[in-house]
């Protein structure tokens, strides 16, 4: 994508993809994706459709997206794999642009994987959800990244990173840093993506 999205109160962006066998895709962007804030009361969506024919990978990994102070950004992601389908999903979340408060922004995730049929991964965040700042769940962070490897080997992370071995053999690795800084170590992890 040659272009960042800067998204104002009301906008939808509908992304799909659809690999034929045995294509290869790999999406990234030039900029951060900007959720602006809703005054009005209303949000700014994206959806992003993907299915991945026999034999195909997708690398998805575009830039970050920077979620204002004041913003409702929705993001709904389906992804259907065929049996030997392979897949890197990046995912990056900013908490605000510079100093402003992370309690003022509201962002939904929704990440749904199915390979041949079954569930590879059910993921979600709310960062308005009960004790989501708190604790056991951001903990005051602003920066959230997911990252899924379904049979591509590209994930290889250091040791102070644990990755979730899912039920389905992918693997999952969650970095949730107070500062974005720390995005060097997710580059680092996945240097060989092109």
């Amino acid at each position: 994508m040659s272009s960042a999205a800067t998204m104002l109160e009301g906008d939808e962006l509908t992304i799909c993809i659809e690999l034929d066998a045995g294509a290869r895709l790999t999406v990234r962007s030039a900029a951060a994706q900007l959720a602006f804030p809703c005054p009005g009361g209303g949000r700014t969506s994206l959806r992003v459709e993907v299915t991945l024919g026999a034999g195909c990978q997708l690398v998805w990994w575009p830039e970050p997206l920077v979620a204002a102070s004041g913003c409702h950004h929705v993001t709904e992601t389906t992804v259907a794999l065929a049996a030997d389908a392979s897949l890197l999903w990046v995912d990056e979340l900013v908490l605000g642009r510079t100093a402003e408060p992370i309690s003022e922004i509201d962002v939904e995730s929704r990440l749904t994987i199915d390979q041949a049929g079954a569930p590879v991964l059910r993921d979600g965040l709310r960062t308005t959800a009960f004790a989501s700042h708190g604790p056991g769940g951001l903990g005051g962070a602003r920066y959230v990244a997911t990252v899924v490897d379904v049979a591509t080997g590209l994930l290889r992370p250091r040791s102070e990173q644990p990755v979730m071995e899912l039920a389905s053999g992918a693997r999952m690795l969650r970095m949730i840093e107070r500062d974005t800084r720390t995005r060097s170590l997710l580059q680092d992890q996945l240097s060989e993506v092109g």
